[in-house]
């Protein structure tokens, strides 16, 4: 079993604007480990609200996973359906090393996932 640590989530340029009704980048992940149930983290909410350009969103989440993990980004929003900010697929060997990956938003934000070993 591998375990890895998502560590932040990094905000390289936002996707909504202050102020802008919505509320702004209000972030939450979902994680699916081996094609396996989807989780959210955290279940309800989000985990960091209104996010802006060069702001961090420290999430420190250890998951297991065996061969591959597909963690996604989203933005909740309240008077509409949430929006996806784009995922990364990691692979068993991936929870050695520390990494940051692109999430490659479809949307108009840019987001960057820091990963690393669990230390537990």
């Amino acid at each position: 079993m591998a375990k890895i640590r998502l560590i932040k989530v990094h905000c390289s340029k936002r996707g909504e604007k202050k102020g802008s009704g919505t509320g702004g980048d209000d972030l939450y992940v979902k994680y699916q480990s081996d094609a396996g149930d989807w989780v959210r983290y955290p279940s309800e909410g989000a985990g960091k609200k209104d996010l802006d350009a060069g702001e961090e969103w420290i999430v420190d989440l250890d998951i297991l996973y065996s061969n591959s993990l597909r963690i996604d980004l989203y933005d909740s929003d309240s008077t509409s359906s949430d929006d996806a900010l784009g995922y990364h697929v990691y692979s068993a060997s991936d929870a050695n090393t520390n990494q940051v990956w692109d999430t490659n938003s479809p949307a108009t934000g840019q987001y960057q996932f820091y990963t690393g070993p669990s230390p537990v």
